[in-house]
């Protein structure tokens, strides 16, 4: 987001929270100023200014900045299902997933009509990210262990994880997001590691590990500033826990953390 700005999704507190630079809490988007934010999941920016969500239902909710909703669009199509994942490609389009029954993954006008559908044969396409500049599409399963990458004609062009690729061996690969050199970061969660690849898939080196401070890391963001987001989640004594961590790529070092 703008001016380093981050934007969480908490589905079990049923909100989307936006934190300004220092990590502070600017905006709360919840259910009571919502009824449809229900068990919100995927969650997006653009650079115009909109935030997009999804819930487990099927339905897209754009906000601005300061959390007031603009609208929402019902997605069309006889296959897709709930609603897990959503990225823009730009004003007009955007990608979001599905999982449950029909998992897929699927190109959408910004009014929720099907213009293309992802061949990838995905069991758990749980997270996703776009890359507008060069109309490329991420998508992690953690299931096959692997990210594809795709253009926006849903042609493959690359499948990290995968045995015939020289990079390394995803373990569980979850969050995806494009970085401002339009390289491509993977959170692997069993290895808690973010590792950087070139936007056709080649291994270029990990820039996050457990020494960097990462714990079971679920998913990341990439602010206008070049810092990481990663969101974590791991379970101790009997209970489970959550952070936000803030990083700066080049150096690892933790910014903040909420």
């Amino acid at each position: 987001m703008a001016d380093g700005k981050l934007a969480v999704c908490e589905n079990k507190n049923y909100r989307v929270q936006i934190f300004n630079v220092n990590g502070l809490p600017e905006v709360v988007i919840d259910n009571q100023l919502n009824r449809n934010l229900h068990l919100p999941w995927g969650l997006c920016s653009g650079m115009d200014g909109r935030l997009l969500t999804v819930t487990n239902r099927t339905e897209v909710h754009f906000y601005n900045y300061r959390g007031m909703s603009l609208n929402s669009v019902e997605v069309h199509g006889k296959k897709i299902g709930c609603l897990k994942a959503v990225s823009l490609l730009d004003r007009d389009r955007m990608v979001v997933s599905t999982c449950g029954n029909n998992p897929g993954v699927y190109v959408l006008d910004i009014g929720g009509k099907t213009l293309a559908t992802l061949k990838g044969g995905f069991l758990q396409p749980n997270y996703l990210s776009t890359d507008p500049t060069k109309g490329l599409v991420a998508v992690s399963d953690s299931e096959l262990r692997t990210v594809q990458l795709f253009d926006v004609s849903g042609k493959r062009r690359a499948v990290l994880g995968d045995y015939n690729n020289p990079g390394p061996f995803l373990s569980w690969p979850t969050g995806v997001a494009f970085n401002d050199k339009g390289n491509l970061l993977v959170v692997d969660q069993v290895d808690h590691s973010v590792a950087e690849y070139t936007n056709d898939g080649r291994y270029i080196h990990d820039v996050l590990t457990g020494e960097h401070g990462l714990k079971n890391p679920l998913d990341i963001a990439v602010d206008n500033l070049g810092r990481l987001g990663v969101c974590s989640q791991w379970y101790d004594y009997q209970k489970n826990n959550y952070s936000v961590q803030v990083f700066v790529p080049e150096s690892g070092r933790r910014q903040r953390a909420s």
